[in-house]
């Protein structure tokens, strides 16, 4: 069973229909702007999502380096690791950007996997195979405990029929919206946990596929990965995630969580038409600045929730610079931790290896 999805109230539809002609009219903006200029946007977009979504998971390139590390530039100061999971993660970037407008499509167990090895094929191994489902089971630590669970994913045996389920549904029309069955799509798989790593990145580039197969924007405008990598709002995503519980438990309410990307939609939309306007804001934008930074550049939009004060989403636009940034993603043990009745909704989590041994990145919460 995958979440249900949920209804949307008036305040929901009204958010809706505001990303809808902010879309909209960013495709016009986009469409009326120099061929040279887009194409340099496209590019910056590209390396913004990249940047963001990987620094998530611990891994800190900015986004000036990475769009060196695009252009094939050897002189880049990072280290082997993060070179190599940039440029993985930009290797299945591509081919999402290039699936946007293919005819002959549908989703399918080799097109999941198949991303999976472009993103951890240089990972490949008998603990922790790309492109396959896992082989046992994982959990999720507390970074205050190492042996207690955060998070526990479905039962290995129960992952083929789950990602079937999920596989199916959006080749399916559901009669959803698309930005509402992207954020479903997100939910349903970084909480399945198909993989012995990678999960999170996957989740996200599969919500930034979902939204370009829409055909409104081209994958580098649709994508919320940049927002997301914004310390505050990455603090606020993975309290999102804690929220659905310490186990796979679909059959709950989560209008929470499509608030909350509604509201990622809303501002990344309005960050995005900012920069399209030649000369005004998109080169102060695309400064030689960290990854955070560059995300949110000289010309933020209004931070503001869309939201009616009562029931606005907790996000903020202010980097909760002690607590974010020790964030990264989430990866998992090979063998069963006890568990805690304590809450672990606001302490990051540590990530250990299937073999037991804890690797340098902290993380926070809900996905590898």
């Amino acid at each position: 069973m995958l979440y249900p999805t949920p209804e949307l109230d008036a305040d929901d539809q009204r958010v809706l229909g505001e990303i809808d002609r902010a879309r909209e009219s960013l495709k016009h903006q986009v469409a009326a702007s120099p061929a040279k200029w887009t194409a340099r946007l496209r590019k910056f977009l590209t390396a913004d999502a990249v940047a963001a979504s990987n620094s998530i998971e611990g891994f800190k390139v900015s986004t000036v380096d990475v769009e060196d590390l695009l252009d094939g530039e050897r002189d880049v100061d990072v280290t082997d690791e993060n070179r190599q999971e940039t440029l993985a993660y930009q290797q299945m970037m591509t081919y999402v950007q290039t699936l946007h407008d293919s005819g002959d499509f549908s989703y399918s167990k080799g097109l999941l996997n198949g991303l999976h090895w472009m993103l951890q094929g240089h990972r490949h191994g008998n603990r922790k195979p790309a492109g396959q489902w896992r082989r046992g089971p994982v959990f999720v630590t507390d970074a205050r405990d190492p042996s207690i669970a955060a998070y526990t994913a479905p039962d290995t045996a129960d992952v083929p029929d789950l990602m079937h389920e999920l596989i199916d549904w959006p080749n399916n029309d559901d009669r959803s919206h698309p930005l509402v069955r992207a954020a479903m799509a997100h939910l349903d798989l970084v909480s399945i946990h198909p993989w012995a790593d990678g999960n999170g990145r996957m989740s996200r580039s599969l919500q930034t596929l979902m939204i370009a197969r829409e055909d409104v924007l081209a994958p580098e405008f649709s994508s919320i990965e940049a927002w997301l990598g914004r310390p505050g709002n990455t603090w606020e995503y993975y309290r999102e995630l804690a929220r659905r519980g310490a186990t796979y438990l679909p059959d709950q309410d989560v209008s929470s969580w499509i608030r909350f990307n509604l509201t990622a939609y809303h501002q990344q939309a309005r960050t995005v038409q900012a920069r399209t306007v030649p000369g005004k804001c998109g080169p102060s934008c695309q400064a030689s600045q960290p990854v955070q930074a560059a995300t949110i550049g000289s010309c933020p939009p209004s931070m503001m929730s869309p939201w009616p004060a009562e029931s606005a989403v907790p996000v903020t636009s202010t980097p909760k610079i002690s607590a974010c940034s020790r964030l990264s993603g989430i990866c998992a043990t090979s063998s069963p931790p006890k568990y805690s009745n304590q809450s672990a909704a606001h302490a990051p989590a540590t990530t250990r290896q299937a073999h037991g041994s804890p690797n340098k990145r902290f993380t926070s919460l809900v996905h590898p």
